[in-house]
């Protein structure tokens, strides 16, 4: 295959402290993130896609770097390369998260997808859609043709591209 993997990283997990690559997640966000890259790698792989993981122990290993980042899942089925980056409501919106899709988008051949939860919880506790949010963040980031937004219910199990 030409997604060849990588065995995960080993990273701290002291809660309420920040954890792994972005500054960004704690403990919490981190579990949330880590079950909607399980949750998304399972919907690839029952569609027919060979699936690497990152963050999750994966069976396959998890995904080299691409232009420096690397991303939570890339899928493959025949001629498509899938490249997934998902975020939590802490995150998804972070330069971090702008880093790592620009490089992303930046690749030959790839298909870019940031994945979100449907619903964060804003100034005082207002739920609203993380999609319509990640569309026009992506839209001032000047990624909005080249980056795709999907969204994910772990709790359901279901992935909305």
């Amino acid at each position: 295959r030409s997604a060849v993997g990588r065995q995960p990283e080993t990273q701290g997990t002291w809660e309420g402290y920040a954890v792994g690559s972005n500054p960004s997640r704690t403990v919490l966000s981190r579990s949330c993130r880590d079950q909607m890259i399980a949750t998304v790698a399972g919907n690839l792989v029952a569609d027919g896609c060979f699936v690497l993981a990152d963050h999750v122990n994966w069976r396959n290993g998890a995904p080299t770097p691409i232009n420096g980042h690397t991303p939570d899942i890339i899928a493959e089925k025949g001629d498509q390369r899938l490249v997934f980056e998902v975020e939590d409501c802490a995150t998804y919106a972070d330069r971090h998260t702008r880093d790592q899709l620009s490089a992303f988008a930046r690749a030959r051949g790839c298909q870019v997808r940031v994945v979100v939860p449907a619903v964060c919880h804003g100034e005082h506790s207002r739920p609203f859609a993380a999609r319509d949010h990640m569309l026009l963040i992506l839209g001032l980031w000047g990624l909005g043709n080249r980056v795709g937004v999907a969204v994910c219910d772990p709790s359901a199990g279901t992935v909305a591209y």
